[in-house]
């Protein structure tokens, strides 16, 4: 489900995040496999994009990023994708 929030994909779903719930598991897997390909790159490019504007172009170390996604840095500031 986590790449459905990184690339906003719930709403190919027609749910808001706070509105996946298990009955929507099926429907969401089949969705994820039928684009994985499309789903992926846009998540990929939007999570660099973030990073690029969370430490502004600078090199971030591998501890660097682990803090970022453990605080929930990364997917607060996705939300405006």
């Amino acid at each position: 489900m986590a790449a459905f929030f990184v690339g906003g994909y719930t709403s190919a779903l027609n749910l808001s995040r706070d509105r996946v719930l298990n009955h929507d598991v099926d429907k969401a897997k089949a969705l994820l496999e039928e684009n994985f390909p499309a789903y992926q790159k846009e998540a990929q490019d939007n999570i660099k994009e973030a990073l690029d504007k969370l430490y502004g172009g600078a090199e971030v170390s591998l501890q660097q990023l682990s803090a970022t996604f453990r605080r929930g840095d990364l997917l607060n500031f996705l939300d405006g994708f």
